[in-house]
């Protein structure tokens, strides 16, 4: 069976990643462009679990156990990935490998009513978000260009 996806919108509305309307690799970019922090703030997209065909199959309380997030507006978002481990889900912040030593600078990445304070390589425009999404459903992983910042 091929594999399925779920999306969730602004917290919200849930439903099916599918190809029905047009190509994943462009509606992420389209949904990631519309983005502007206040009216559409955040995307959230999941594998399926195995043998599950809907988003509409699963429980109400459904909990993917790793995904693929992000909030923001679409010139400034913050993206973050939920991986397992030995049974265990861990929140990740992905940030592109930073080479300078000593300090970082500080972003403020604000969605809805909430605002979070990223290091500078931590903040995505939505066209590179868009290429770790597809990466991250292409491959489950994040490409190994980027680092993980542990919460």
């Amino acid at each position: 069976m091929q594999e399925r996806f779920g999306i969730e919108l602004d917290g919200a509305v849930t439903m099916d990643l599918t190809e029905d309307f047009r190509p994943i690799n462009q509606t992420i970019p389209a949904l990631l462009s519309q983005l502007d922090g206040s009216d559409s703030f955040a995307v959230l997209v999941w594998k399926l679990p195995e043998g599950v065909k809907s988003v509409a199959d699963l429980s109400a309380d459904y909990f993917p156990e790793s995904f693929i997030q992000c909030a923001g507006a679409a010139d400034k978002l913050t993206v973050e990935v939920r991986l397992q481990f030995d049974g265990t889900g861990r929140l990740f912040t992905v940030g592109r490998r930073s080479r300078s030593e000593g300090k970082t600078s500080k972003v403020q990445v604000q969605w809805s009513n909430f605002d979070v304070q990223v290091e500078q390589s931590e903040a995505f425009s939505y066209q590179e978000a868009s290429d770790i999404f597809l990466a991250y459903i292409e491959t489950g992983a994040i490409p190994p260009v980027y680092e993980l910042r542990g919460h």
